[in-house]
């Protein structure tokens, strides 16, 4: 019986893996306590421990990273790129620069101890990864001992529509699953799904208002149809999500404003250096990869893709 962390925001794949009745759950890592509970009830005592990724409260994450692990300088030192890519992460949703150490270490600690005293056989990511202490660091700590780590990574698409491919993190290698018998997509097919799914996100966005192909160019389509309203706002937009997490130290409404003006002037390039492609002749198609969601916050550094 193989023992494995599961990395499942949504708890979208813990079943499949339950039904195979060959792996062992040993830590499933969701969304919140809510969620904990819930997996709870369905799954009773078939997934040994939980982690997750939003505590509501200080308290709650102090309690959620209890440890008596005795964390070491030559753990620091071994781990200092994960402090790094965390620290980025966090730095979209803390201001204190203390507080987003305090949550690494803590941590790191709780991940470091879970290791040293449970055998883990495989870490299986079932989202691309975030650089965030929930995912990072078990991930992270894996690698460094040997332990297989498969992530699934999402190359594009929108919800219903997405093309996934399952990436080794150990050598950055992609799962050869061509005898898994799936379906092989029509990118033209799926370029049109991708149309209707973004007009639909545009009429809700201009409430209900009627629009034709004609009328989104698809130069505007990823840029305008689906960004477009957190580019016009990103300060309400980044209010918003914050109000869902109570722990986030939020910003001052200067420093909000300084970026979401950075943002606007960003999504005047966008617009001018987007075109639209024939799909008849030879194009490279590069799916760009978590930024999305990153560059859009008023909060986020900005490691722009789109100009590489």
């Amino acid at each position: 019986m193989k023992n494995i962390i599961i990395l499942d925001v949504y708890a979208n794949y813990i079943q499949s893996i339950i039904d195979t009745g060959e792996i062992n759950i040993s830590m499933a890592m969701v969304e919140n306590l809510a969620m904990v509970n819930k997996c709870k009830e369905k799954f009773g005592d078939k997934i040994q421990n939980y982690y997750y990724r939003v505590p509501l409260t200080n308290e709650e994450f102090d309690k959620l990273n209890e440890s008596d692990y005795n964390l070491t300088y030559e753990d620091i030192e071994r781990y200092r790129a994960t402090q790094l890519k965390c620290e980025h992460y966090h730095q979209r949703e803390i201001n204190d620069n203390g507080n987003i150490q305090y949550r690494y270490f803590m941590a790191l600690r709780f991940w470091l101890e879970f290791f040293e005293k449970n055998k883990i056989d495989i870490v299986f990511d079932g989202h691309t990864e975030h650089g965030a202490i929930w995912d990072s660091i078990p991930i992270d700590i894996a690698i460094s001992r040997g332990i297989p780590v498969y992530s699934i990574n999402l190359s594009s698409g929108a919800k219903d529509k997405e093309i996934c491919t399952i990436i080794r993190l150990n050598d950055r290698s992609i799962l050869n699953i061509k005898d898994a018998n799936l379906t092989k997509p029509d990118f033209n097919s799926y370029i049109e799904n991708m149309k209707k799914w973004l007009i639909t996100i545009k009429d809700k966005n201009i409430k209900k208002k009627h629009l034709s192909f004609e009328d989104i160019k698809y130069k505007y389509e990823f840029f305008k149809s689906y960004v477009e309203e957190l580019f016009k706002n990103p300060v309400k937009k980044y209010r918003e999500r914050s109000s869902r997490y109570i722990f986030w130290d939020n910003l001052p409404k200067a420093e909000q404003y300084e970026k979401s003006l950075y943002i606007k002037n960003l999504r005047k390039i966008y617009n001018s250096i987007a075109i639209q492609p024939d799909l008849d002749k030879k194009f490279i198609f590069v799916p760009l990869h978590q930024e999305p969601e990153a560059t859009i916050m008023a909060t986020a550094k900005m490691p722009c893709q789109i100009f590489m």
